[in-house]
């Protein structure tokens, strides 16, 4: 374990030399995010004594742990290869590229159109009508986590409540209590809800926040702050979970009134939010290779961009399935395959980061910034997505991404066709 890490970290500091860091690199977020996730797992495997063992997978044999440690540092070190294999085939425009620092790109002014604020009214609005006609008074007290019908609407209340998260961060500066107070009653709801998306809603709007106020150390400061904020309201959702009753009230009243209180358990439920995110899936893929069996239909379906219904996907869903509530990992699927292929697969996914990350800078030089964003949201999604879900379900961000690169190119070949009006 030990020389894998050092290889890990050298191959690290090789590749740093060559594509230069900045917070929102693509390449640098999935390194970092998957040496984290090592380095934790083995200091919680070895020293943390009350071990969460959810869904009783912590329970395995140091031989498998670090048989899996060895296979992740595996796949991370030809994820470097890939990088740096990208890197030796450009030119020399794209080499001096990604050499390039855009730490200072990120803090930009974002021109919105003025019908933004009007029309942000307007999706709050429609939100809170779509609470009232989903739960009723039921966001504020009910018996059941979720109500027991009108799926489609609770989509709709997600979709638009993204929305409505994004036009509150752009219009912030210009309308800043306006922006504060739609948030935090949007933000209340959500939590009545106890769905963990509240948690992408904070984060986006901070994100934009920290972004409109630029490049100075308080911004900084703040933006620390509303870090460890998201951190305790995940903590706080997760507690939530287990009341007898759900909504609004119950999960308010619960945070202080309680014997057996979600404050009392912060320490525990925080820790639990460490280990769900960089850990966990760890113990999951040791589980996915001690039930899956190597099957070259499995990783033809998985990776098949047509929709599930039509790669027949769903017929397999079943066998994917630690149990009702826990998937195989995308890694597991990767490694029951065998080294060659792991080192093949993550050889690819170093090379399309990679070149996603040259498409991003490319974007932000262009001042194509909010482009450059949704590429960079897809990335982040894949590396979540990679570590404790399907194989299918993480690669379909390289191709929503690639997807919408088309699509950008497309779109703008179809208006250069345009007749142009003449003066």
């Amino acid at each position: 374990m030990f020389l894998s890490f050092l290889f890990v970290f050298i191959f690290y500091f090789i590749l740093s030399k060559n594509v230069k860091f900045y917070l929102l690199s693509p390449v640098h977020l999935y390194s970092l995010f998957t040496i984290t996730s090592l380095c934790l797992s083995c200091w919680y495997f070895y020293n943390y004594s009350n071990k969460f063992n959810l869904y009783y997978l912590d329970s395995v044999k140091e031989r498998e742990f670090l048989t899996i440690i060895n296979f992740y540092a595996f796949s991370l070190i030809f994820f470097f290869f890939g990088v740096l294999l990208y890197k030796c085939f450009s030119s020399k425009k794209k080499r001096l590229l990604l050499k390039e620092s855009f730490s200072k790109v990120l803090f930009f002014k974002l021109n919105y159109p003025p019908f933004l604020i009007p029309l942000s009214k307007f999706i709050f609005s429609f939100v809170i009508a779509l609470y009232l006609f989903t739960y009723g008074l039921g966001i504020f007290e009910r018996d059941s986590y979720l109500p027991d019908h009108s799926k489609a609407l609770q989509l709709l209340i997600k979709i638009f409540t993204l929305m409505l998260v994004i036009a509150l961060g752009l219009i912030y500066k210009e309308r800043k209590v306006q922006s504060y107070i739609m948030f935090a009653i949007a933000m209340v709801l959500s939590l009545g809800t106890g769905s963990r998306i509240t948690v992408i809603y904070l984060l986006i709007f901070y994100v934009l926040l920290f972004q409109s106020r630029g490049n100075i150390l308080l911004n900084k400061i703040r933006l620390f702050s509303n870090l460890i904020i998201i951190l305790v309201v995940f903590s706080f959702l997760i507690s939530f979970r287990r009341f007898d009753t759900h909504g609004v009230f119950p999960y308010f009243s619960g945070v202080f009134q309680n014997e057996d209180n979600v404050l009392n358990e912060f320490s525990k439920n925080f820790m639990f939010n460490i280990y769900y995110s960089f850990i966990f899936g760890v113990f999951v893929t040791i589980r996915t290779i001690k039930e899956s069996i190597p099957d070259w239909n499995v990783i033809l379906v998985s990776l098949n961009p047509l929709p599930g219904s039509i790669a027949g996907f769903y017929k397999y869903v079943p066998d994917f399935m630690i149990n009702p509530y826990a998937p195989f990992s995308s890694h597991g699927q990767v490694f029951v395959m065998g080294k060659f292929f792991t080192a093949f697969f993550y050889l690819t996914i170093g090379w399309l980061f990679t070149d996603l990350e040259y498409r991003i800078r490319v974007l932000f030089n262009k001042n194509k910034k909010v482009i450059a964003l949704i590429l960079i949201f897809f990335s982040l999604l894949y590396i979540m997505y990679s570590f404790e879900y399907l194989l299918r379900s993480s690669t379909r961000y390289l191709y929503y991404s690639y997807g919408f690169i088309f699509a950008i190119w497309f779109f703008k070949k179809i208006y250069n066709l345009l007749p142009k009006k003449t003066k």
